[in-house]
């Protein structure tokens, strides 16, 4: 009988390799030798989670090609999260994890780099990485192609970068090969996979189709995501990314004859997409915040200059976007000029990729002024002495300290030319972008941007004489486009397609 049950054993071993299968085992340690409980272990189809030191047992999927680990919270893998299942005499994996007890909750995410020389954007990121406290930074897809696979492979790599590089698979990053994800696999890993940092769920998935075809049905992401998120203790904020936008029409229904998913029906947070080449920001109706960034390396598709976005998030899941322009160094543009009352008044434009401003002050006979800072880019404020100046001023400065520690000095332009002088300035609490201002009636009318939150973005009319604003209409999506007038009425255009009609007085 006992033999019997050895052969009975011996057969169903050797029916696994067979088909393909490898039962795997290994532990899940910290550097100095101890085991990690509950980490969930998978090879993409599916998922064993760590006992009491550690410890799991898996048998691959006969279609498998990795054994990884979805990243638990405070941890950081040493080398990588996965190991590839290239020998398939191998059945002893360990993942080693270093502790990071206060990991930063803030990230960026950028999309669309397509990109394989190194240029400034590169510069501007690493510096923006070094004057901030960041967890990751992720590449949503279109990397691309094998060149852009490449660099990216080379230069913007954990190791490099200062901080995890997240890889997402992108439409172009489907190539020539075995199958189209093969060199992605190569150089990036598994096209699926999950990680936890500051009490939220990340999960990285890859493009259903894209320039080649994959080896992968969009079944096989859709179940293992589920068999993911159903280890999840109740209520866990969750962040989804995909280089393409699904399931937004249906409420993020991913169901099907062989599958019932709804990814929204878990604590759906965010969803970090890419694509559109543009900015992009919606808030869903159940409360999901959808975020599309373009790549900081070139403009977007609907001319915005290039940018990289920085998502701050809580525990709860709650994501607070700022977009980054790239790539600025030290700008600072600054002018005085005298109100109607007699007053020096000071306005500065000023801006840095890879830090944030501190102060800025006007430093003019003696006297150090200080400016407030009334948007992002703008800084304004009243200069001392303020009173008795009806000639050019010379030697006026402006101070401005930088969050690196840098201070940058400037001269300051004096606009004064007769009757062609600066009468008003006034801060719109926002930026302005292609849209030029439009004057009837004695109202000048400008529109304001916000690819963040989308709070900021209205149409506002501005009293030419004074500069004091009369009204503001706020709009669902910032207007990038020329405004026009039909006697009595405004007329713009958002970017969500929403068309708008205002009374001009």
């Amino acid at each position: 009988m006992k033999n019997r049950i050895c052969l009975l054993a011996f057969s169903m071993l050797l029916s696994s390799f067979l088909c393909g299968q490898i039962p795997v085992s290994g532990r899940v340690t910290d550097v100095n030798g101890k085991g990690i409980a509950s980490v969930p272990v998978t090879d993409g189809y599916n998922i064993v989670l760590t006992g009491p030191a550690g410890e799991y047992n898996i048998t691959t999927s006969e279609r498998a090609r990795f054994v990884y680990i979805s990243l638990p919270e405070k941890y950081e893998p040493v080398g990588n999260f996965y190991i590839p299942l290239n020998d398939k005499t191998e059945n002893k994996f360990n993942f080693t994890l270093k502790s990071v007890p206060n990991q930063p909750s803030a990230f960026i995410h950028i999309g669309d780099t397509e990109e394989s020389v190194y240029k400034d954007f590169v510069d501007a990121i690493k510096n923006y990485i070094a004057n901030h406290k960041l967890a990751f930074i992720v590449f949503n897809g279109d990397i691309c192609y094998e060149k852009g696979m490449n660099f990216h492979a080379a230069e913007l790599t954990t190791e490099k970068l200062g901080i995890r590089a997240v890889y997402t698979l992108g439409n172009h990053d489907l190539v020539t090969g075995e199958y189209g994800e093969q060199m992605y696999e190569k150089l990036f890993g598994p096209v699926w996979y999950s990680f936890n940092v500051g009490g939220v769920h990340f999960v990285s998935a890859p493009v259903n189709y894209g320039d080649k075809v994959p080896s992968y049905k969009p079944a096989d992401v859709y179940r293992w995501v589920k068999k993911d998120l159903d280890l999840l203790p109740a209520g866990t904020p969750v962040v989804y990314m995909n280089h393409h936008l699904y399931g937004y029409d249906s409420k993020f229904d991913f169901s099907s004859d062989s599958l019932d998913f709804n990814l929204g029906s878990y604590n759906l947070k965010g969803y970090l997409h890419a694509h559109y080449h543009a900015n992009l920001y919606h808030r869903t109706p159940e409360g999901v915040v959808l975020f599309s960034s373009m790549s900081p390396n070139k403009g977007g598709i609907d001319h915005s200059v290039s940018s990289f976005r920085v998502i701050n998030f809580d525990k709860k899941g709650n994501l607070r976007s700022e977009l980054k322009y790239s790539t600025l160094v030290k700008h600072i543009s600054a002018n005085i000029f005298e109100t109607p009352d007699g007053k020096l008044k000071a306005v500065a434009n000023i801006y840095d990729t890879g830090s944030e401003v501190v102060s800025a002050d006007v430093l003019f006979e003696g006297e150090s002024s200080p400016l407030k800072q009334s948007s992002s880019w703008s800084w304004e404020g009243f200069v001392k002495p303020s009173a008795g100046i009806a000639k050019e001023i010379e030697g006026a400065r402006i101070s401005v300290k930088f969050s690196d520690g840098s201070v940058v000095f400037k001269n300051i332009t004096y606009p004064y030319y007769k009757n062609n002088r600066i009468l008003w300035a006034t801060g719109l609490g926002g930026n302005v972008f292609m849209t030029s201002p439009l004057i009837a009636k004695g109202i000048a009318v400008v529109a304001t941007i916000d690819d963040d939150t989308l709070k900021r973005a209205s149409v506002q009319g501005i009293d030419i004489n004074t500069g004091k604003t009369k009204w503001i209409f706020k709009t669902k999506n910032s207007v990038k486009n020329n405004l026009g007038i039909w006697e009595n009425s405004v007329l713009a255009g958002d970017i969500a397609g929403n068309i708008y009609s205002i009374d001009l007085n």
